[in-house]
């Protein structure tokens, strides 16, 4: 009798072993969907966030889409960093936002438009001015084929515009808002990041913006100042999906533009 517990105690212990040795060397080869920094980067320009937005009532986090259609007009109040909770509640997921406050005229109910920390984190407006805000968010199928369109007007100046979309000028032509065109100009062929999970490779792509005769051509993670306005790209890209993937969609366009003065 005594053997066997031995035995089986024995055993018990060799197994728990090797499920410690084990568990690093499974978690270290977990299937990861490929980013820039790994052996299947190939000269990858990285991405940065994705322009979105979402307009809401201050400080709660209804959405105010259905009782303010678009354009709203509002008085700006301030700006200020908050967590978006609705998006997350999980504390190492949390998703921090510039939340822009305005007063909207026609009822005097605060609301806040929220846009990603790093993507719009100082559009420049006068406390107590009134502005236009315009804007348009469709979804597709998947989520990822989703349209994010928004512009804040002085007057008649649009002091900034943000898009996000699958394809350039798709839906809207930058030239339609702003005295700005844009266009596709090359495919960087050697440049470009291997991919899993619906998407087979993503290829970086070149976006130049021209206004009166100057352009500047631009990569995804860059910035330049074009006229009076400061151009940032966020992402360009051309995507080559898997043909078995149906619910798979990234964005191919994505950038803000803001006016220096």
């Amino acid at each position: 009798m005594f053997n066997k517990r031995f035995l089986v105690i024995l055993l018990a212990v060799l197994a728990l072993a090797l499920i410690g040795v084990s568990i690093p060397i499974i978690i270290d080869n977990w299937p990861q969907i490929a980013k820039a920094d790994g052996s299947k980067d190939h000269n990858y320009y990285e991405e940065l966030t994705e322009f979105k937005f979402r307009i809401t009532d201050y400080p709660d986090d209804t959405e105010y889409f259905i009782s303010f259609p678009s354009p709203i007009t509002a008085k700006y109040v301030k700006q200020e960093e908050v967590i978006d909770e609705r998006e997350s509640n999980i504390p190492y997921f949390e998703i921090r936002k510039m939340a822009y406050i305005f007063t909207e005229s026609s009822n005097n109910t605060q609301i806040s438009v929220l846009i990603p920390l790093g993507v719009a984190d100082d559009i420049k407006m006068i406390p107590g001015e009134i502005y236009k805000i315009e804007y348009q968010k469709q979804y597709g199928f998947p989520e990822g084929y989703s349209l994010y369109f928004l512009t804040i007007q002085k007057g008649t100046n649009v002091i900034f515009l943000g898009l996000s979309d699958w394809d350039i000028n798709y839906k809207y032509h930058l030239s339609d808002f702003l005295p700005i065109q844009a266009s596709q100009t090359r495919v960087l062929s050697d440049h470009y990041i291997d991919g899993d999970f619906g998407w087979l490779r993503m290829t970086n792509t070149e976006i130049m913006f021209v206004l009166d005769g100057e352009s500047v051509k631009l990569h995804q993670g860059q910035s330049a100042g074009l006229g009076d306005y400061e151009i940032t790209l966020l992402i360009a890209r051309e995507v080559e999906y898997d043909p078995k993937a149906y619910d798979a969609g990234q964005k191919s366009i994505s950038y803000v533009i803001s006016r220096k003065n």
